[in-house]
């Protein structure tokens, strides 16, 4: 059976959405182009911004787009 008839085909790209994030994540830790702070006070540096905001965006809307 091919994942269209079973009705696994979103759950499919989720999964593939998720696992694109997993390794940007990792990407950015690793990374040293984002040691960096945002702001001129160093409270936050561009690798925990991109975590926080940018990259749990993403994976939020590949979710909630998909969900229905």
């Amino acid at each position: 059976m091919s994942a269209r008839r079973t009705g696994l085909a979103p759950v499919h790209v989720l999964l593939a959405v998720q696992s694109l994030v997993v390794v940007l994540v990792s990407i950015n830790r690793l990374s040293t182009l984002t040691t960096g702070y945002v702001a001129p006070n160093e409270f936050l540096r561009w690798v925990d911004f991109n975590n926080m905001i940018v990259l749990g965006l993403a994976a939020t809307a590949a979710t909630i787009s998909l969900r229905g």
